[in-house]
């Protein structure tokens, strides 16, 4: 086999000059090139490096974090009388007791001399009452019947007139004129024993009605006459009804406690737990909270809302709890309320505000012969609900490519390095 032979290429033969203007501008060329790849790395070290990512499904888990008192759901009240000064106080809060402990002890000087006036009081209230229910007397019939006789009387005179043919004509009608006399008298007598006996009856009815507001004096000054009496008969020692905890305690020994004296909370009846929010924060939560945890030093369990009431601006969360230790005091809570599913979440951290609303940055790469360039464009968003790690937004796609966050201040057409996944 024969090998063909190749025709010969003659090349230009440049001349010394131009090959030197060549070399000139190759070396020129290469320096640019360098000085825009030392200017790039020297701008690339002042970018910021911001972490993207992209939308996704989630759900907004929303939570409140609040401090309350716990204490026991069957709470007793142990009332005082008045006026009377407390000798000694036994107990403190946070005690447990049992029934038939002394509480505390009040002056047995002062419990006997308001019972002495009680029974000076309630005697004169019955005294009293005796008299308003004496009956009446009701107006006298006797006027009525020496009409009727007068009337009898004057119509027979007037009937023998009649019979007889002598009488004349003057006495007929002095005898006419006497029984109308009669007739007006009987009237005159039977109209005022009939407002006599509207009197005495109206009378009557305002002694029974003074009558029942004092038995009712008499009624409430016999209880407190009672409780006085048990009191003496423990020498004024005020004892606990039921076994408990005492939770609260007002009495202060020296002074008299006209009112509350001790609260009680009675031992297995449960414990509740009182939170306080302010109203409009509570609003702002979507519905009732779905799960409570709850932290009282050491112990930690679980509550349930019972019920909730709004005073003052200020919303009470009254929560029952389970049956873990509790004590009556201080307590810390967190609120988990329910969740939504959003087909858009970001990072919270993703979120900027200004006062067109929120918005988020979208980082756009572009490509040259110095390599990707990333920047940053703004893009307006609703929020949906967001809670201190995720925000539920619209008005971006899936695919959107967003800084999550960044190692500095960011702004809209900033040129940034993204960071390595």
């Amino acid at each position: 086999m024969k090998l063909r032979k190749l025709p010969r290429v003659h090349l230009p033969v440049l001349s010394r000059e131009t090959s030197a203007a060549l070399l000139v501008t190759a070396r020129f060329a290469a320096l640019l090139l360098l000085f825009a790849l030392l200017s790039r790395a020297a701008r690339s070290a002042a970018m910021p490096t911001v972490t993207i990512g992209m939308p996704g499904g989630g759900e907004i888990e929303q939570t409140a974090t609040c401090s309350g008192t716990i204490m026991p759901q069957k709470e007793t009240r142990i009332l005082l009388p008045e006026d009377v000064t407390v000798t000694e106080v036994l107990v403190q809060a946070g005690q447990a007791v049992q029934a038939g402990d002394v509480l505390l002890c009040l002056s047995g000087e002062e419990l006997q001399n308001k019972l002495d006036t009680l029974d000076a009081q309630i005697a004169q209230l019955r005294a009293q009452k005796k008299q308003l229910t004496v009956q009446p007397d009701y107006a006298p019939t006797d006027p009525i019947t020496d009409a009727q006789l007068a009337l009898q009387r004057a119509k027979e005179d007037q009937q023998r007139c009649l019979e007889n043919p002598d009488t004349s004509e003057d006495a007929q009608l002095a005898a006419e004129r006497a029984v109308q006399d009669a007739e007006m008298a009987l009237q005159r007598a039977l109209d005022t024993y009939a407002e006599q006996q509207r009197q005495a009856n109206a009378s009557n009815a305002v002694s029974s009605a003074d009558a029942a507001v004092l038995q009712q004096q008499i009624e409430a000054l016999l209880e407190e006459q009672e409780e006085y009496e048990a009191l003496l008969e423990t020498d004024g020692k005020v004892l606990a009804d039921t076994a408990g905890i005492i939770t609260a305690v007002y009495a202060v020994v020296g002074s008299s406690c006209d009112g509350i004296a001790v609260t009680l909370g009675e031992t297995g009846s449960g414990w509740l737990l009182n939170l306080e929010m302010e109203t409009e924060a509570f609003q702002d939560f979507p519905g009732q909270p779905s799960e409570i945890e709850v932290a009282q030093g050491s112990i930690n369990g679980n509550g349930s809302l019972q019920h909730s009431w709004e005073s003052d601006g200020k919303t009470t969360l009254s929560i029952l709890l389970d049956d873990s230790n509790w004590t009556s005091g201080g307590a810390e809570a967190v609120l988990r309320f329910p969740s939504q599913h959003y087909t858009t979440c970001l990072p919270v951290s993703a979120l900027h505000q200004d006062s067109s609303g929120w918005y988020v940055y979208l980082v756009e790469s572009t490509s040259s012969i110095l390599g990707v360039e990333n920047k940053l464009t703004a893009l307006p968003v609703t929020l949906l609900e967001k809670n201190d790690t995720t925000a539920a937004v619209e008005g971006i796609s899936l695919q959107a490519k967003v800084a999550i966050r960044g190692d500095k201040p960011l702004y809209a057409g900033d040129t940034v390095k993204v960071a390595a996944s």
